[in-house]
This record gives structure tokens, C-alpha cells and sequence, in this order.
């Protein structure tokens, strides 16, 4: 998926992260990993008992995963897509089996999309459902919300395919 973003703040924003390995974030994107997930994890909490899909390549405990486990518990339909891979990590067998045995529906596969779909909303971005503990926090990761229906489409495409 590629997105263009020629609004001057989020140019801004990508030259201070490229050029000077600083992230920041404004009204529309983030470039550090702490406030890319942060903005994922509020679509997952304002949703209400709508549909909630989120694909990551790695998973492991963190605000996300408690998250989806809250709105899964509370009986409101969950997917998560996690990346196929030989050997998944001591620490992401057990989120996974926490997050099934909540009700979290967990997919093995799909194409190491970084995603996340509610209704008319989508999250887009690079940060995988690891947390953002320590040293973490700070590297630079991009993440945006967006309600373009162009994006949102694309979005749930990508989703609907990489949910089988």
C-alpha cells in the first residue's frame, strides 16, 4: 500500500525523522512508534460494538492487545491477522492464547500489513502490536488514522483478503 501525503506538516514530519532520526506527530501522522500505536489503540477503544479488524506481523502484550481483548470481551466481533512464521516467541504464544480465550478471533497469515479497520476508519502504519516500552518508545514507526474512503477501501481489501 503506498499513500502520498503532500499536506506541509506530515512532509515535515517524514524530512525530521528521515534526516534526523527525531519523530514527532501532528493533527494526521506520527513517526514515533509511541504515538503511531497510541492512535491504533484509541480506534480499538472508541469502538464501540462495531466490527474491529487489525492485522500486525508481530504481536505481543501490550495496550493493543488489551484493547482488543476488552472490546472482545465485551462480546463485540475481534480479528486479529498475525503474520505467518515458523517459530512464534514464547511472549506471543502467550498474548495469542490470551487473546483467543478472551474472544479475540486470531488469523495466522496474511501479508505482514500493518492495519487496523472500524467502520468508516482506518489506521495505517508500521509499528507492529509489540507495545512501546522503553528505548522502543521513541524509534521512529509511522502510523496515521484516516477516514478517506479511498484509503479506508483499500484498507478493508487488504483485510478482507488476508482474513481467510
Amino acid at each position: 500500500m503506498v499513500i502520498g501525503d503532500d499536506d506541509p506538516r506530515d512532509v515535515a514530519l517524514v524530512r525530521d525523522a528521515v534526516c534526523n532520526a527525531r519523530g514527532g506527530s501532528d493533527a494526521t501522522l506520527a513517526t514515533r512508534k509511541d504515538e503511531a500505536l497510541r492512535r491504533e489503540v484509541e480506534l480499538v477503544e472508541t469502538a464501540g460494538d462495531a466490527p474491529v479488524v487489525v492485522e500486525t506481523e508481530r504481536v505481543r502484550a501490550s495496550a493493543l492487545t488489551e484493547a482488543l481483548r476488552r472490546h472482545a470481551r465485551a462480546g463485540s466481533p475481534t480479528t486479529l491477522i498475525v503474520g505467518r512464521t515458523r517459530h512464534h516467541s514464547r511472549g506471543e504464544r502467550s498474548a495469542l492464547r490470551g487473546l483467543a480465550g478472551d474472544g479475540v478471533v486470531v488469523r495466522e497469515g496474511g501479508s505482514n500489513e500493518k492495519l487496523a479497520l472500524v467502520g468508516s476508519t482506518a489506521w495505517i502504519g508500521s509499528g507492529n502490536a509489540t507495545g512501546t516500552s522503553g528505548r522502543g518508545a521513541a524509534q521512529i514507526e509511522w502510523g496515521l488514522i484516516t477516514h478517506d474512503a479511498s484509503l479506508v477501501g483499500a484498507v478493508r481489501s487488504a483485510l478482507e483478503r488476508d482474513v481467510v
